[in-house]
């Protein structure tokens, strides 16, 4: 499992900083074995995956919005957990970072300026906010992947009766 920092690109030109979780494929090839042992192979498997990769990014959330300038009340609001999007056979991803779309598209809402305060402008040198909060959870956020797959899996048993 890696966790990492990064920009994406935004498709109207702009950028937002995130931090990012992956399973490295022989990890996760090896989760999705052992989940099939015990559960009938379905796409459900991917799911409690990512339902376990976003529990784990809980800490580092709290330790981004800890890190964020107090008067960036707007930006604190527009932080969240945010799956990537897995299309056909690609493993899940999960990231942390301001939401820029739907609801917070308008720039009321959302946290588009993410990107100056973690890269700096010309003027300002940027604050690098997600490699602090990154570096602080890091360790737990990794020792904390399994024991999340663990109750996800406990609940699932529970519903069907196992």
């Amino acid at each position: 499992m890696a966790v990492r920092t990064g920009k994406q690109l935004m498709g109207t030109g702009g950028h937002r900083p995130l931090v990012g979780m992956n399973i490295d494929e022989k990890e996760l090839k090896q989760i999705i074995n052992d989940l099939d042992k015990l559960l009938p192979h379905n796409r459900g498997t991917k799911t409690i995956v990512k339902q376990a990769m976003r529990k784990a990014m809980k800490p580092m959330l709290a330790k981004l919005k800890d890190l964020v300038p107090v008067k960036t009340k707007q930006l604190r609001k527009s932080l969240a957990i945010i799956s990537g999007k897995a299309r056909g056979n690609i493993f899940p991803a999960v990231y942390v970072g301001p939401r820029v779309k739907n609801a917070y598209k308008s720039k009321d809402k959302s946290g588009f300026y993410m990107y100056f305060l973690e890269y700096g402008t010309a003027k300002i040198q940027g604050m690098r906010l997600f490699d602090k909060a990154k570096s602080a959870t890091e360790q737990q956020v990794y020792n904390s992947i399994i024991p999340s797959l663990r109750s996800i899996i406990d609940r699932r048993f529970k519903k069907k009766g196992l």
